[in-house]
Formats: C-alpha cells, sequence, structure tokens
C-alpha cells in the first residue's frame, strides 16, 4: 500500500475511536460509555476533559477488557460498546456513513 493511504478495515461489532469527535456529534455518546464502563463517577470531572482525553481513557479501558488479544495501547483502535448510545451510533449505520463521507464514497440513497 503506498505511503499515506489509510485503509480502515471493517470492525462490525466496534466503533473506532477515531471517528470520537466533536465534529462527528459523538461527545455526548462518548461521555454515555466512559459512564456505562465506571471509567469516571464525577460529571463535573468528565466534563473537564477534552475530547481527546475522553478518547484516550476509552483506548486504556478497552486495552485492560482485550487483555487477551496481546494488543498495545496504541494498536487499540476500536472500543466494543458498553452503553446503549454507543451500541445505538454503531446500529444505526451512523458508523458506516461517516466512514463513507470520509472515503469519498456516497450512497445512492444520500441527499
Amino acid at each position: 500500500m503506498p505511503a499515506g493511504i489509510e485503509k480502515t478495515g471493517r470492525v462490525g461489532d466496534g466503533v473506532y475511536l477515531r471517528l470520537m469527535t466533536k465534529t462527528n456529534g459523538m461527545e455526548d455518546a462518548v461521555d454515555a460509555e466512559i459512564r456505562a464502563r465506571s471509567i469516571l463517577k464525577s460529571k463535573e470531572k468528565l466534563k473537564s476533559l477534552t475530547i481527546a482525553k475522553k478518547r484516550k481513557l476509552l483506548r486504556k479501558d478497552e486495552l485492560k477488557r482485550r487483555i487477551n488479544e496481546a494488543l498495545t495501547e496504541k494498536e487499540v483502535t476500536y472500543i466494543k460498546p458498553a452503553s446503549k448510545e454507543m451500541k445505538e451510533f454503531l446500529s444505526s449505520g451512523k458508523q458506516q456513513t461517516i466512514l463513507a463521507k470520509k472515503a469519498g464514497i456516497l450512497s445512492l440513497y444520500d441527499d
């Protein structure tokens, strides 16, 4: 594969960490995921963190959950959702829509 081209593999049961941005409207779902995993209990602390720091917390927690896969923290590129909000994001097809738009692939049914 030529340098500089990123190829995204399909992850059927996971949400890509790189899609968890304010631009993609993911902050509430990220907060819900952190609460569902009991990573942070304090709402004030959670609200004070940037979305990048929240992704880092999720990455570290996912690494602990997938200990049998012998991954490094950097190799954790997706999480398996625990929250209702993140599961809904995945099952609704929103992740695939965002990935398609980023790749420049539009569905025949897109407006």
